[in-house]
């Protein structure tokens, strides 16, 4: 009769080997960076972000606990620092970071915190594309980091796209112009991994997934490119993005996954919610957690 042992044992010997797990994370930090502001005792100019706003933001990311972050709108260097040390003190701790500040937007910016040590830190500043013959560069550009995880390389790539604002008349909403970046990124990346790469893209799209941006990172012609993992707070719901103004709630943050990488991890997407949740950002913070 088997014992105890001899099952634990067993159990021992057919279990497969725990895998790696991440958590990624992407928020938009909305507007970490000086600039001028109007607050509750009026007008500040070249004003930094409120500390209570701040410590929102500080405060989901510490819950979250994500090994890395991809973060939009933050100023330059400083501000990213100032938000690594903070962190740290609060027990989080992002020995890496990466910021794109050689783009068009001399204003806000991409970054990247990150527990891993990447491989390899590539910025993107200067992607050109051509709108209507008009000629045009990535107005954010690009933050790609490439890791290894057990025997996988993989990439995470930091977007966020043009805003809403409407700069040209005969370009509503920007919306030709935010398709005129997604496909220019969606080539680099292309050029770089090929059909089999293994990546994630992360960011604010300032699109929703109907769009002809999205449509440039999931699909060119027949071939699927990525999908977008699907993601819920509490209550089932998707929202990611507030806008007071006209009182809206819509999707705009995704977190994108190649076919390649796709077929490797067990994974889970996830919005992060708490009473707290809309005095930092006007978005939420978004993350998923895979299992290599």
């Amino acid at each position: 009769m088997p014992t105890l042992r001899m099952f634990c044992l067993w159990l021992v010997f057919i279990s497969p080997l725990a895998g790696e797990s991440l958590r990624i994370a992407s928020y938009n930090l909305q507007n970490y960076l000086i600039m001028n502001r109007r607050l509750e005792d009026g007008f500040r100019p070249d004003y930094p972000k409120p500390e209570a706003e701040k410590a929102a933001l500080r405060e989901a990311i510490l819950q979250v606990h994500p090994d890395i972050i991809a973060l939009q709108e933050i100023g330059d260097e400083a501000q990213l620092k100032e938000l690594q040390r903070d962190l740290k003190h609060m027990g989080l701790f992002y020995p890496y970071s990466a910021i794109v500040t050689d783009n068009p937007d001399k204003t806000r910016h991409i970054a990247i915190l990150s527990r891993l040590r990447p491989d390899q830190i590539t910025l993107h500043g200067t992607i050109p594309f051509t709108l209507k013959g008009e000629k045009l560069l990535v107005r954010r550009g690009l933050l790609e980091l490439q890791f290894t995880t057990g025997k996988t390389e993989w990439r995470l790539y930091a977007v966020h796209l043009k805003s809403r604002l409407t700069e040209n008349e005969s370009d509503p909403n920007a919306a030709k112009q935010r398709a005129g970046e997604a496909r220019a990124i969606r080539n680099l990346i292309e050029k770089q991994v090929g059909s089999n790469g293994c990546y994630l893209v992360a960011g604010d799209f300032n699109d929703t997934r109907n769009s002809s941006a999205l449509a440039r990172f999931l699909h060119k012609g027949k071939s699927t490119l990525s999908r977008i993992i699907e993601c819920y707070d509490s209550r089932e719901e998707t929202w990611t993005h507030h806008y007071a103004r006209e009182e809206t709630l819509s999707r705009v943050d995704f977190i994108l996954i190649s076919p390649a990488l796709d077929a490797l991890v067990r994974i889970s997407g996830h919005i992060w919610e708490d009473r707290k949740s809309g005095e930092g950002s006007d978005h939420r913070l978004i993350y998923v957690d895979m299992e290599f």
